[in-house]
C-alpha cells in the first residue's frame, strides 16, 4: 500500500471514529462503561446486570447518576475498540512515515492521540462535563486536520493547486467553528437540564434494587 493510500485509509477511519462518536452521543451510551480503560472493572463487558463485579452493584444502588444498560455499554465499548485499534495504525505510520518526509506529521499524530486518550479517560471521570467532551472532539478533528496536511504533502498534484488546498483549509476552519458552537449549544441545553449525562431510554435500563 503506498503512503497516499495509507494516509486516505487514515482519513477514512478518523471520519468512521467521528461517526462511532455522534453515535455513542445520541444513543446516550457515554457512561455506557463508567470507568477507564476497563468497563465495569472488567477487560470484557458484562452482558447482564447478574455479571457486575458487587462494587459496580453497590454503586448503581446508591449513585443515581450511574445506570446499567447492556446496549448502552457495548455500544460505548465497540467505540472504545475502533479509537484503540486507530492507535495502532498510527504508529504503524510513525514507522513509515520517515522515508516519505512525515516524520513531523506522524510524532504530531502520535501526540495527538496519546493527548486525545487521557481525555478521554477525563471524559469518564467527569461524568461527561460539556467542556471535556467539546475539548474530546477539537482534538479529533485536530487529527483529521493533520492527517489532511500530510495527504496535501504527499500527493503533489494537490500540493500544487494551491487554491484547492487554500479552500480546503478555510473549509476545515468552518467546519471547526461550526462544530464548536454546536458543542456550546449542546453543553448549554446539558446545563440548562441539570443533567450532564445524555438521556437515557428507560426500557433499555436495568431498574435500581
Amino acid at each position: 500500500m503506498s503512503i497516499r493510500a495509507y494516509l486516505k485509509f487514515l482519513i477514512i477511519y478518523v471520519l468512521f471514529i467521528i461517526f462511532c462518536g455522534s453515535y455513542v452521543r445520541s444513543t446516550g451510551s457515554g457512561l455506557g462503561c463508567p470507568d477507564w480503560p476497563k468497563c465495569f472493572g472488567s477487560w470484557i463487558p458484562p452482558t447482564s446486570y447478574d455479571q457486575l463485579p458487587l462494587h459496580f452493584k453497590q454503586l448503581l444502588t446508591d449513585n443515581t447518576t450511574l445506570r446499567f444498560s447492556v446496549f448502552q455499554t457495548w455500544i460505548e465499548y465497540l467505540n472504545r475498540l475502533v479509537v484503540t485499534v486507530f492507535g495502532f495504525f498510527v504508529l504503524i505510520f510513525v514507522f513509515i512515515s520517515k522515508k516519505h518526509n512525515l516524520l513531523k506529521h506522524s510524532i504530531t499524530l502520535l501526540a495527538l492521540t496519546l493527548i486525545q486518550a487521557g481525555i478521554g479517560k477525563f471524559v469518564v471521570s467527569t461524568h461527561l462535563k460539556p467542556l471535556i467532551i467539546s475539548l474530546h472532539m477539537l482534538f479529533t478533528f485536530s487529527i483529521l486536520f493533520t492527517l489532511l496536511s500530510a495527504y496535501f504533502k504527499v500527493d503533489k498534484k494537490l500540493r500544487n493547486k494551491r487554491p484547492a488546498k487554500s479552500f480546503s483549509y478555510i473549509f476545515i476552519a468552518i467546519f471547526i467553528i461550526q462544530l464548536t458552537l454546536g458543542l456550546i449549544t449542546r453543553s448549554q441545553v446539558d446545563l440548562q437540564n441539570n443533567n450532564n449525562l445524555p438521556r437515557t431510554k428507560r426500557h433499555d435500563v436495568i431498574p435500581y434494587i
